[in-house]
């Protein structure tokens, strides 16, 4: 591969300290910062003969991977999406396979956010087809988990999320937690998942999930289990104290939120109005139509307007259905999805819908474990989400120690995973005190 610095003096060390400064920035939360070291890579790049800079595209492709994770985490979806693609196609045109598969992944989140299912699961079989027999790229792994978010496809999910730990890394973490926590809501145990959310995020600092694509997913995600916990207060706090988004997607994000948060509100006028914002102009992605649809179509099922009611839901019906998107529907009552099917002359047995009519698995009750006073040190760490490194340093033990103490908390707990073991921790009662 051919080093920057030896084909044009200066511009190879500028943009490795530009991108590198990029990285810092972003991950203490500085997003401004790390958006305008990337522009400025940009910037530098765009004054460079075609024919000078051919010599060095194979040394810029890990530089442009980065470049596209700056603009995803800064709230840049669409120039990010362009990275993405961008980035995968230079990777495998130099055979750069690791890089390939993981922009590809980043593309498929991407268009998982949007509701763009088909798009989603041709990067995934793309990046899993570069991937071969290797293990698939983090981003891979969670563009499926947000794919079967959509489908309502547990096992999926659990699949993709199956290794908690290797998930969340520094710039995943917040896709992760928002995937973790609508599977939570998916099945039936939103609680534990809003107490593993503050728990991530707890775990972060606060300046990398205030602003950006972060801040608008933790807001989403906290919105939706608050919504299924019941506690609709909870929800309209998170958009009182939020920052908006200017991000297309993230945007589009909080406003499907915001929707079902008026909905259950009581206030089926405010929330058909939102809704018809996005569907009237046709402004929304996929995923924003179809639960910006239902939203109107349940308002104006309260409001007794039922022909209306009955047109909004077969238009979110004939949208979702071509790729079984079924997760906004999850979000109606299965009284309001009977009332709409029949006004709209859908079958709930309908392929498409029938999923929905299966029962919301739980956690079963069990008795609450005997555990030490070691044991319940060390699970509240795990609830706050610490490592074991970070729990050693404050308990003044070694790291083997909390690893035995951690092994043995799980065996009583009869988990075999930290986000299970805060399951526990929230369901049964009195278990840390």
């Amino acid at each position: 591969m051919t080093d920057l610095a030896d084909v044009i003096p200066g511009l190879g060390s500028a943009l490795e300290r530009l991108t590198a400064e990029s990285v810092l920035s972003r991950s203490a939360g500085r997003y401004a910062e790390a958006l305008s070291d990337v522009r400025e890579c940009h910037d530098l790049l765009h004054d460079v003969p075609d024919a000078a800079l051919e010599p060095l595209r194979p040394s810029l492709v890990p530089l442009r991977l980065e470049w596209a994770l700056t603009l995803a985490l800064a709230g840049r979806s669409v120039e990010s999406l362009r990275g993405y693609e961008r980035t995968h196609a230079e990777a495998v045109l130099y055979g750069q396979r690791t890089i390939a598969a993981s922009a590809a992944g980043s593309a498929g989140i991407v268009h998982a956010f949007g509701g763009d299912l088909r798009n989603a699961d041709e990067w995934i079989v793309e990046s899993l087809r570069i991937s071969g027999e290797s293990e698939p790229a983090t981003s891979t792994r969670l563009a499926q988990a947000l794919v079967g978010l959509a489908r309502a496809d547990e096992a999926a999910v659990e699949s993709a999320l199956a290794d908690g730990e290797f998930l969340e890394s520094a710039p995943s973490w917040a896709i992760h937690s928002f995937a973790e926590g609508l599977q939570a809501v998916a099945k039936g145990s939103p609680q534990a998942g809003l107490a593993r959310l503050n728990s991530s995020v707890r775990a972060h600092f606060p300046r990398t999930w205030s602003s950006g694509m972060n801040a608008w997913l933790t807001c989403a995600a906290r919105a939706y289990l608050y919504l299924a916990v019941g506690d609709v207060d909870g929800a309209r706090t998170v958009f009182e104290t939020a920052h908006g988004s200017t991000d297309e997607l993230g945007g589009e994000l909080i406003a499907s939120a915001l929707a079902w948060t008026r909905l259950r509100d009581g206030d089926p006028r405010r929330a058909s109005s939102l809704a018809s914002s996005y569907i009237d102009g046709g402004r929304g992605l996929i995923g924003t139509t179809i639960n910006m649809a239902l939203v109107a179509a349940i308002a104006n099922l309260d409001l007794g307007n039922d022909e209306i009611a009955g047109e909004l839901f077969r238009s979110a019906f004939d949208l979702a259905e071509p790729d079984g998107h079924l997760a906004p529907f999850l979000r109606a009552t299965p009284e309001e999805r009977t009332r709409l099917a029949a006004l709209a002359g859908v079958s709930l047995a309908h392929p498409t819908l029938d999923l929905l009519n299966a029962p919301v698995t739980s956690m079963p009750s069990r008795a609450r474990p005997r555990l030490t006073g070691r044991e319940k040190v060390v699970l509240r760490h795990i609830v706050d989400g610490r490592t074991n490194d970070e729990i050693a340093v404050l308990e003044h033990v070694t790291k083997n120690t909390v690893k035995s103490q951690a092994s043995a908390l799980f065996r009583k707990l009869g988990v075999s995973s930290r986000s299970d073991a805060i399951d526990a921790a929230t369901r049964v009662p009195g278990l840390l005190s």
